[in-house]
């Protein structure tokens, strides 16, 4: 009992402990996320309400540093060095999580790119602070408290109906979570090889659009050069017809100047609407010279 009550119990009460964390870590992490989402968000790998990072990286922790806090107990000293300690252990556990996991699941559950002074993206200085101050709290205030409890209001019979549910729940949310995540991972090779095809292919179309258009270019281009030049045969028979029918009304000449240009061989749609333009260009000169 001394033991317990000091921080210390026997294996099903640490696994008691382990799902206690993990769903403490749940609670508070999906709180966090749900508030500033502005609707709940089910935070962790797992489909259930706990986040093994949580108890795993808690347990690391009171290995780590529970020793410290024995030998040293709680001088400043001591408090620093569980930090030190703490900060050490917990960043290289989430480190090799989130790398074991993205290696096996081809996906990533969290990303700290976006902070500063982070290392690739795993870890960051911020969350090494939170775990710093967890290890703390945790091994010298939450893990006694919670052993304590334990050992004082859950008898040994129900300690261990306890622990055999939660693992029985813990394991089959893994199994069927980890073989969802492998088909989510091979779903995700999957479409990098589609995503890698679609580029192939689009800059295979690209290649042979290049090859078709060119041509294309090049008619369009003859063909915008003799609009030009059916342009400036337009407005030489516009002028030619001003100088010899000054008087002529606007309809008549305009009339006599498109006959004058239909004659001539069929031009593309793009010749046409530049020759309405040419109309209206004569129609606003021809309403100059009357004023």
């Amino acid at each position: 009992m001394n033991n317990e009550n000091n921080g210390r119990g026997g294996p099903l009460d640490l696994l008691l402990a382990f799902y206690i964390y993990n769903f403490i870590g749940w609670m508070g992490e999906s709180t966090y996320c749900s508030l500033g989402d502005g609707e709940f968000v089910n935070r962790g790998f797992l489909v259930g309400p706990q986040v093994p990072l949580y108890g795993s990286g808690a347990m690391l922790l009171y290995a780590v540093i529970e020793p410290i806090r024995r030998r040293i107990g709680k001088k400043w000293y001591g408090i620093a060095l569980s930090a030190l300690v703490a900060m050490i252990a917990a960043d290289a556990l989430e480190y090799l999580t989130s790398l074991g996991m993205e290696k096996l699941f081809h996906a990533r559950w969290w990303d700290y790119s976006e902070k500063k002074f982070n290392l690739n993206g795993r870890i960051c200085l911020e969350h090494t602070i939170y775990w710093a101050l967890a290890g703390i709290g945790s091994t010298y205030i939450l893990h006694p408290a919670t052993m304590r409890f334990i050992a004082k209001h859950i008898p040994p019979k129900v300690r261990t109906g306890l622990v055999a549910a939660f693992s029985a729940l813990f394991l089959t949310d893994t199994v069927v979570t980890v073989l969802g995540a492998i088909n989510i991972g091979k779903l995700s090779r999957k479409l990098t090889e589609v995503k890698t095809q679609v580029t192939e292919t689009a800059e295979e179309v690209r290649d042979s659009a290049e090859i078709l258009i060119t041509p294309l270019r090049v008619s369009a281009q003859e063909t915008l050069d003799e609009a030009k030049a059916q342009v400036a045969e337009v407005q030489s028979a516009f002028f030619s017809l001003i100088r010899r029918d000054p008087e002529k009304k606007k309809r008549s000449l305009v009339e006599r100047i498109s006959a004058r240009l239909l004659r001539r061989r069929p031009l593309q749609k793009d010749i046409q609407s530049r020759v309405g333009a040419a109309q209206e260009l004569i129609s606003g000169l021809l309403e100059q010279i009357r004023s």
